[in-house]
């Protein structure tokens, strides 16, 4: 599942190297920071380009199912 909506704007809309637009997918990599903030991992699958975004804890748990289910399927 694209997770775009979870990235700023300039890299949800951004493009790989080729034209195609990014499509991001969790890593699986997922680390509790200082805070009471979340870090996961994300990779574009066009390109393979890597980011890390920064979530709330409440944020993180709404989005938890969508992001364990993208990992699951790696789509």
């Amino acid at each position: 599942m694209k997770l775009n909506h979870l990235l700023p704007r300039h890299l949800a809309e951004g493009r790989c190297t080729d034209g195609k637009q990014h499509f991001w997918l969790p890593t699986g990599a997922i680390e509790a920071k200082p805070g009471n903030n979340i870090a996961i991992s994300l990779y574009c699958k066009h390109c393979e380009k890597q980011e890390w975004i920064f979530l709330t804890y409440k944020e993180y748990e709404t989005q938890k199912g969508l992001i364990e289910n993208a990992i699951k399927t790696n789509e």
